[in-house]
């Protein structure tokens, strides 16, 4: 029997994250302990990848899983030994994946996937990149959803099925002519709080699937009869984050690459209000860098003076920071101005 050097935090991250219900369909069922899921993991190791560890190799990997002195990826912890792994073999108990966003549906559904499967994924959306997706159907609309049995699309009951919506709905915006748009029910879709067999957990429901294809489709409509922008991507993918984690994975992991500065992609999604808070952070920075290189231009009269020279080096303070003291006048009145001009964006802009 070995000890397992678990702290109260390191017990209790296991149990919330990688410890599985013994009985997948019951979700009031107990879930695993350290040692039931190292026993799955090693029994895995042979039989789903093939590893052939020999009894020896095995009782050597057990002893460094339950002292702690080592351990696998946290996907096989979670993953070894489900049917999920018999069905998808690696893509299951991948860490990490990358895609450029060079096409308007693959990238975006491939990544929707792979985010639900648990990996976290990466992506390229850089304007040479971005820029060979086709514009936006002029008239492409939202999907209309109808919870019939009539409806143009069913949306099944599975991971697959999720993402076959979202792909849909890129496809009727960028590769239909004829129809570019549809219906889809989800009466298919298991309710709020039902037990996830495969990949474990609970459902989260279909609203918060249809919530983030409606997001998606407004960005769509915006730029219809117009090419998707990098922030765009980057609002699509974000979105599909947000479906993927109330979609029961418990969080998942993106990341970006792209050319633009971050004040670039703030300034396009960011309001007037954000746009002045920015401008306050910048102008308060430039003031406290302005005195603080008054103090270190005085540092060998005003601040190191003896007192019997006080009143020469206080002369000799304000000739030498004369030019700094315009400078936050200056910086002051930026302030005033910047105010100003949002008081009066604010006051004159359209109602909607």
């Amino acid at each position: 029997m070995y000890n397992t050097p678990f702290s109260t935090v390191g017990y209790i991250t296991y149990k919330r994250t990688y410890a599985r219900r013994l009985d997948e369909a019951d979700i009031t069922s107990k879930t695993e302990e350290f040692p039931q899921t190292v026993e799955r993991v090693i029994k895995a190791a042979n039989e789903q990848l093939g590893c052939g560890f020999t009894e020896a190799e095995q009782e050597r990997l057990r002893k460094y899983l339950m002292e702690l002195k080592g351990t696998v990826a946290g996907r096989f912890l979670w993953q070894l030994g489900t049917d999920t792994v018999g069905k998808l073999g690696l893509a299951s108990l991948q860490n990490c994946a990358f895609t450029v966003i060079d096409d308007p549906v693959r990238p975006f559904t491939w990544a929707m996937d792979l985010l639900m499967l648990g990996s976290g994924v990466g992506y390229n959306i850089q304007r040479k990149n971005v820029e060979k997706l086709p514009e936006v159907n002029i008239n492409f609309t939202a999907p209309t959803r109808l919870d019939t049995a009539d409806a143009d699309f069913i949306v099944p009951d599975s991971r697959e099925g999720w993402v076959s919506l979202l792909g849909k709905t890129l496809k009727a915006a960028f590769l239909s002519d004829k129809k570019p748009t549809f219906t889809y029910s989800t009466v298919l879709v298991r309710g709020r709080g039902a037990a996830i067999k495969g990949f474990g957990g609970t459902a989260s429901g279909p609203e918060d699937l249809c919530d983030g294809i409606a997001k998606v489709s407004t960005i769509l409509e915006k730029r219809a009869g117009k090419k998707l922008r990098p922030i765009d991507c980057l609002d699509i993918m974000n979105i599909i984050g947000a479906i993927v984690v109330a979609g029961n994975v418990r969080r998942q992991h993106r990341l970006l690459l792209e050319t633009q500065t971050m004040l670039s992609i703030f300034l396009q999604n960011a309001g007037i209000w954000e746009i002045f808070l920015l401008g306050e952070l910048c102008l308060t920075t430039l003031l406290f860098v302005t005195i603080l290189k008054i103090c270190m231009n005085t540092s060998g009269t005003a601040m190191k003076a003896k007192v019997s020279r006080m009143a020469l080096s206080t002369c000799v303070f304000l000739e030498r920071s004369a030019g700094w003291v315009i400078l936050i006048i200056l910086i002051q009145m930026c302030r005033v101005i910047i105010l100003v001009l949002s008081s009066l964006w604010l006051l004159l802009k359209p109602v909607v």
